[in-house]
């Protein structure tokens, strides 16, 4: 009997212990959910406020030189979770705007830094739109003046 009971306190022990460090390691579980990277979000709108979908989102390690390209949703955003802290540029384009960029964006471990961006529109050709029709369209020569003429002079000798 006394080697039955001894038994159960060990064992009983032993699963306390378990426990306890299960415990201790579920606590500890969201100071490691932290890491030491940050992460840069945000919405790149035009000069109403309207939502840019589809645009391109350079977010630059200026001292790693590292470029993560990314493109924004249907509502404009964008997100570049798990970044090195250091210093950023973040560059929008997208199709018909001016690119835009925001420099010197210094991010902490653990950090999530918001850059929203509002395009402007491409500013237009001052050139008329026959003027941009002259650079590649050339009219065609008609029939009649691709003949050859010959000299009167030259016939009558």
């Amino acid at each position: 009997m006394k080697s039955s009971n001894s038994m159960r306190g060990r064992c009983g022990k032993a699963i306390q212990f378990l426990g306890g460090a299960f415990a201790v390691l579920m606590l500890g579980l969201p100071a490691f959910s932290q890491g030491s990277t940050a992460r840069i979000l945000g919405t790149i709108t035009d000069q109403s406020g309207g939502a840019v979908a589809n645009a391109t989102v350079s977010v630059i390690d200026t001292e790693r030189g590292v470029t993560r390209t990314l493109t924004t949703d249907d509502a404009g955003e964008y997100n570049a979770p798990n970044l090195t802290p250091g210093a950023y540029t973040v560059r929008a384009e997208a199709k018909g705007f001016k690119t835009i960029e925001r420099q010197n964006l210094v991010l902490e471990v653990a950090q999530e830094m918001k850059v929203d961006l509002a395009l402007q529109p491409a500013s237009r050709s001052k050139s008329s739109p026959s003027q941009e029709r002259s650079r590649w369209w050339k009219p065609p020569t008609p029939p009649w003046a691709a003949r050859s003429i010959t000299p009167i002079s030259s016939i009558c000798l």
